[in-house]
């Protein structure tokens, strides 16, 4: 069964995980849109294609948790990530890390939202 999934932002950060996530993804996997606070613009570009962009308080209003729908973060605050968590605490987080990630596994620490 097919998932959507969004990612949390619209800036420069948040065009990263996108794709990063076109990259990791397979096609069982469907970019919805972007959700921000207040956008600017219900659309933003990205290589020529535009995508769509949705509040925030329209997200929590109209998408249910249960509508097998994935969340990635593209914001890089810390702060801000764990407001995020706390609003959006109903929805799925999986974790979304490059194929060709390496690093000290005994210091690495993968949880929730990663």
């Amino acid at each position: 069964m097919a998932s959507s999934y969004y990612i949390i932002g619209a800036g420069g950060f948040a065009k990263e995980v996108y794709f990063l996530a076109s990259e990791e993804l397979d096609n069982s996997h469907n970019f919805a849109g972007f959700i921000d606070y207040e956008p600017l613009d219900d659309k933003i570009s990205i290589g020529g294609t535009s995508m769509p962009v949705i509040s925030e308080d329209y997200f929590l209003k109209n998408i249910n948790p249960s509508q097998n729908i994935n969340l990635y973060i593209g914001i890089g605050n810390p702060t801000t990530l764990r407001t995020i968590a706390n609003r959006f605490k109903d929805y799925n987080f999986p974790n979304l890390i490059h194929s060709n990630f390496s690093c000290d596994k005994k210091s690495l620490q993968i949880g929730w939202g990663n």
